[in-house]
């Protein structure tokens, strides 16, 4: 049961959102802009496949603290064989 609340809940408010008209992507997306921050941009030299090697420097920030497994499952992201 608990594993249909976040999706029962995304899919109510996109309904709600449809039925007002309302621009659901801009009003997900103001808010997340707001903790992105770019602080170097480089001329593109090199083709997407090489996104594989991207580096970058990560803050994660929890409400409620670190999630039990996050370490592990980041880890795993991350990973480069």
């Amino acid at each position: 049961m608990t594993d249909w609340v976040i999706p029962c809940l995304l899919a109510g408010v996109a309904a709600a959102a449809m039925g007002r008209r309302t621009d659901v992507y801009g009003a997900l997306t103001d808010g997340a802009a707001e903790g992105l921050r770019v602080l170097d941009c480089y001329e593109a030299k090199r083709p997407v496949r090489e996104l594989a090697y991207l580096q970058a420097d990560m803050e994660l920030e929890y409400d409620h603290g670190v999630p039990e497994g996050a370490a592990q499952a980041l880890t795993e992201l991350f990973h480069r064989p």
